[in-house]
């Protein structure tokens, strides 16, 4: 199976608790640039990072390599107004801040919550980020950003920039 269409498969909630494109993906040692550039639909070079996307209906995936090949990050990026018309890639993924706080209320998602200027951020245990833009309890989802830090580190930087409920 190509490389898009397996990218494609990928739910936002399983996306979210792996950690990774290439642990839900199982793809071992992460893919290689070869792999994916061959089945990007755009990529673009910003010093010694290439970044590739992937284009879907209601959202984009961006995968980013050191131009030595070496597999580095990877996010979900949403069109906040089509999230409704995909309900097979969220499923039962928080679409609102308000929906993910009451997910944790209800113990079915662990997460830290950070208030930055117009965005809350929410850390999951797997060290990604999922973030809402706007304000208030319907500010709709726009990513889910891969790991880059450890938790610990991404923790710290998220303190520094916010105040935490």
């Amino acid at each position: 199976m190509d490389i898009k269409t397996r990218i494609g498969q990928v739910t936002a909630e399983s996306y979210a608790r792996a950690g990774s494109l290439a642990a839900c993906m199982d793809l071992g040692n992460r893919g290689s640039l070869a792999e994916f550039m061959a089945e990007a639909d755009e990529h673009w070079r910003s010093g010694e990072m290439l970044t590739l996307t992937f284009d879907y209906p209601v959202y984009t995936v961006y995968v980013t390599f050191s131009t030595d090949g070496v597999y580095r990050s990877d996010s979900m990026e949403f069109e906040p107004s089509a999230l409704s018309a995909d309900s097979s890639l969220l499923a039962s993924f928080p679409r609102t801040a308000g929906e993910m706080r009451e997910k944790i209320g209800q113990g079915s998602w662990d997460a830290k919550r950070f208030n930055l200027d117009q965005e809350t951020v929410y850390l999951l245990p797997s060290g990604m980020t999922v973030h809402y833009v706007g304000e208030g309890e319907s500010a709709p989802l726009v990513r889910i950003a891969g790991v880059m830090l450890d938790y610990a580190a991404t923790h710290a930087y998220l303190r520094k920039l916010s105040s935490i409920d």
